[in-house]
């Protein structure tokens, strides 16, 4: 089982971001492909989907 650890806020499932725009995601597609389609970093595309993500990423676990 991986390490899991729940971000300080976590955000509800209803959450959508203000100024999003809804896409469904075919398969095939990554948060790489579509930050790349867009042309922002692939963690700027998920901290806008989940808020306080970035935070969880950047702690150091060893």
């Amino acid at each position: 089982m991986p390490n899991q650890e729940r971000p300080l806020k976590p955000v509800v499932e209803s959450y959508v971001p203000p100024a999003g725009i809804r896409h469904a995601v075919t398969a095939g597609e990554t948060w790489i492909s579509l930050a790349k389609r867009i042309g922002i970093d692939p963690w700027d595309l998920i901290e806008f989907n989940f808020p306080g993500i970035k935070l969880v990423k950047q702690r150091d676990f060893q």
